[in-house]
């Protein structure tokens, strides 16, 4: 099955690619940015592109749908920080500089944090990855349910 949504994913993880140590500023914020509105959009284009004029695949769509806005790696990371970003440019992933004085001259260590909620104090980059991996098996699900569900015309 050939869906659009699984570029937009691709796209997102290619994207992600591009979250390297050592990023500040609005460098990082635009690559975040970038990454969490491919990884909403996945969802957008699987329902509004993907099951135009397939009523079946627009069922099985609409049903996982209603199971995904109760998983916390949707409803917590993905659509939470979506909007965030998109009404507020809230952004819940963060930058932090520490400085270690041990050295001379001191030395600047950069890390990433979710800064609160369920994810508060992981790297960004590895709930995104979580993210993602849970993204291509919800597709694939979809993929084997429409397999598996008869007809393929409708």
């Amino acid at each position: 099955m050939d869906l659009k949504a699984k570029i937009v994913l691709s796209d997102c993880k290619e994207a992600a690619l591009a979250l390297t140590d050592g990023l500040m500023g609005s460098a990082w914020r635009i690559k975040w940015v970038t990454c969490v509105a491919l990884l909403r959009a996945v969802g957008h284009v699987l329902h509004n592109v993907d099951c135009d004029g397939n009523e079946r695949l627009k069922d099985i769509v609409d049903r996982r749908f209603k199971d995904w806005k109760s998983t916390k790696i949707f409803r917590d990371f993905i659509d939470d920080e979506r909007n965030g970003m998109l009404k507020e440019y809230n952004l819940k992933a963060g930058q932090n500089l520490t400085v270690d004085l041990n050295f001379s001259p001191p030395k600047g260590i950069i890390s990433y944090s979710m800064n609160g909620g369920p994810f508060g104090g992981e790297d960004p980059r590895v709930v995104l990855k979580k993210a993602i991996e849970w993204q291509e098996k919800e597709i694939e699900a979809i993929e084997r349910i429409y397999g598996n569900s008869g007809d393929h015309n409708t």
